[in-house]
């Protein structure tokens, strides 16, 4: 994990043990040089929850923190995705 990512943003949520989407981008830009993948989009960051209770906050009801949850998507293409709610029978071109 690259430092720099710890310095300025939250990698891992206090309630959980994922990455948060900020230090999931950072691993992603420290790997897509090596890995030849061009990465130099710009990306914009919304959050969509302010009240997540993670595996950990979920299970031990002494943990008291919340977390933010956000997701990102390219400035190029934010307007231009589609998504199929697998089993639902339902689509939507907005998360919201």
């Amino acid at each position: 994990m690259p430092h720099q990512a710890k310095a300025k943003y939250q990698v891992y949520y206090k309630t959980d043990h994922h990455w948060t989407t900020r230090g999931a981008y950072a691993v992603f830009k420290a790997l897509a040089k090596p890995l030849d993948i061009t990465a130099d989009e710009k990306y914009k960051f919304y959050c969509v929850s302010d009240n997540f209770k993670g595996t950990i906050g979920s299970k031990v009801t002494s943990v008291k923190s919340i977390d933010s949850v956000e997701i990102c998507f390219s400035e190029a293409l934010q307007n231009n995705f589609f998504i199929d709610f697998y089993g639902e029978r339902e689509k939507s071109v907005s998360f919201f």
